[in-house]
């Protein structure tokens, strides 16, 4: 399994910011990935396609309250525009290793570009 550092994170995010679609935009291409979803129970990205983030997650699991991951992927080809937005967990949560995306093995062609990952007790990303 490889792990990548919250500086690579850092790095991919800086990289990508430079041709990132305006928010009008993006609703015309990609399925959203509603915030208040993801706080509550995570959500997994199970079709190939373009997706984007409507807010900021704090994750505290309310559904599945030993959930280890916020967005768990398991289909090639897939973009997720964070759209400016932060992944954290929330301090009220207090799951060990918690991972804010979890790419599954096998699984190729995943790029996740302009946002945060940041506050999560375990890996900012987790590529197999």
């Amino acid at each position: 399994m490889k792990k990548i550092s919250l500086l690579s994170i850092m790095m991919i995010t800086w990289l990508s910011t430079t041709s990132f679609l305006k928010s009008s935009q993006i609703s015309q291409f990609t399925t959203a990935i509603s915030y208040v979803d993801v706080n509550n129970s995570g959500s997994t990205i199970s079709k190939s396609g373009n997706y984007y983030l409507t807010g900021n997650v704090s994750f505290y699991p309310t559904t599945t309250p030993t959930s280890q991951t916020i967005i768990h992927i398991t289909e090639s080809n897939v973009t997720i525009n964070l759209n400016k937005n932060t992944i954290s967990q929330a301090s009220t949560n207090n799951t060990l290793s918690l991972n804010a995306i979890v790419i599954d093995p096998g699984v190729h062609h995943v790029t996740i570009q302009n946002g945060t990952i940041s506050g999560v007790s375990g890996v900012g990303v987790v590529i197999g």
